[in-house]
């Protein structure tokens, strides 16, 4: 299956495509999946991101 692409606003990750694929890791109740994430700022936001998402 192709990953996941999101991309990181404000401290948050948006899916910007895979939407259904989404959908149906959640009926599936999977847990992990491969996920590409951007950040038109820097990788030290997208590294906060990460960090904040494995604390919870």
């Amino acid at each position: 299956m192709p990953p996941l692409i999101a991309e990181n606003r404000e401290g948050s990750l948006s899916v910007r495509d895979g939407n259904h694929r989404l959908g149906a890791l959640q009926k599936l109740n999977k847990e992990k999946c491969h996920v590409i994430i951007w950040d038109d700022r820097s990788v030290g936001n997208i590294l906060k991101v990460i960090e904040k998402k494995s604390n919870k």
